[in-house]
Order: C-alpha cells, then structure tokens, then sequence
C-alpha cells in the first residue's frame, strides 16, 4: 500500500510540474517549455524531439526520481551531430544543459538506460532571445517569478525524494538485521536442538550402559 502511494505522489508531482511548466511559460512570448514523465525499463531508448531556430536558446533539464543513476543522455542537432553526450552516470541525480541552436531544425534528445527500471522528470526549455529581450519590464519581471515558482517546485520534489531514498536505504538496513536477526535465531535453534539429542542420546547410552553393569553383578552374584 505504501509502494502504491508513493507512486501516485510522485506521478501527481510530475504532472503538477509539467502542468505549471505548460500554463504558465507559453503566456510569455518567446518561451516555450514542455515536461515530460518518463518511465523506462532496462537498456530502453527513449528520444524526444523539438523545433528550434538558429540562434535559439536551448535549456534542458532530467531528473532521476527512482531506480539507479546510471544513464546515458545526448542531444543531436538538425543534422544529426552530436552536440552533448552525458558520462554515463549521475552522482546527483540529475543534469541540467544549456546551449545556443547552431541550426534550424528538429533537435534530438535521447536517453538510453543501461540499468534497470527507472523514473525520469525531463523538461525542455526554447527561448527566442529577439522576442524576450524586447518584452516590457513588467513582462521580463512575470517570467522571473514564473521561473521562481518553477524552481521552488522542482527544489521541493527533489528534497522529498531525497528524503524517500533515506527511508529506502533505512527500510533495507532494517531487512538486513531483520533476515540476520532470523538467521542467527535459526542458528541458534539447530544448536540447541544438537545439543538437547546430544544430551539425550548420552543419557540414554549411560543408562543402558549402568543398566547392563548391574544386571551383569547380579548374575555373578548369583
């Protein structure tokens, strides 16, 4: 039931993001953002494409909300060379690109996990400089607090997953000295059960030995 609701909640919170990220940034002209929830099983491709202008700029952003951060990320441009190619794995969790579009044209951002199942928050961000440096201030000051609501949302997703992976790793220590605890318990047990037939069987073995002692003095003494 716990598995079930955290699930949900996490499904909920990625829903929530990428609802906020495509209510609120497309009403600042200029700003396009999509979010996207990504399960993915073990050595998955997953690609994700998006039109963009020379001279664009270019934000995107994953995050690894469960499973291991093993994880291969690269961005091909209009005509298919890499621009950005991940290490591999991620000591945080998560990764962050920003570039300027050389060409126009469909970009390519594709993830390939070579570890077992896992899920990712992905977000990408298009800006066109031209049409967002000539926005009024009071429009330049609504996208900043658009992007603060944003950042304060993905601050606080991050910090409760960070607090659920604690309460894994201390949930699977509690497994371990649960199955050592039984384990040991078994042991202890088996021994005890030695030693009782052990007690027994020589119980038995020193009767039957005073029993034939006896019985063979008295037939003597007869």
């Amino acid at each position: 039931l716990k598995a079930t609701v955290s699930v949900l909640y996490w499904s909920f919170m990625d829903r929530l993001l990428c609802v906020v990220a495509a209510a609120v940034l497309p009403v600042v002209e200029g700003i396009h953002a999509e979010g996207f929830s990504i399960p993915m099983t073990g050595n998955e491709k997953r690609c994700f494409y998006e039109d963009v202008r020379e001279g664009w700029e270019l934000f995107s952003e994953f995050q690894i909300m469960e499973g291991r951060r093993a994880i291969e990320y690269h961005i091909k441009d209009a005509e298919g060379a890499y621009i950005y190619t991940s290490p591999g794995y991620e000591p945080t969790g998560q990764r962050k690109v920003y570039m300027i579009a050389r060409n126009t044209g469909a970009y390519q951002f594709c993830f390939t996990n070579s570890g077992g199942y896992k899920s990712l928050r992905f977000s990408i961000q298009t800006n066109d400089p031209k049409v967002t440096r000539a926005e009024p201030t009071g429009a330049s000051e609504k996208t900043e607090k658009f992007m603060s609501i944003l950042d304060s949302l993905q601050h606080v997703t991050s910090t409760l997953s960070a607090i659920e992976d604690d309460q894994l790793v201390l949930k699977s220590r509690e497994r371990v000295q649960e199955r050592a605890q039984k384990d040991t318990y078994a042991t202890l047990m088996f021994l005890f059960v030695i030693q009782l037939a052990v007690l027994v069987v020589t119980s038995l073995g020193q009767k039957w030995y005073l029993t034939s002692l006896f019985s063979s003095r008295q037939n003597r003494g007869v």
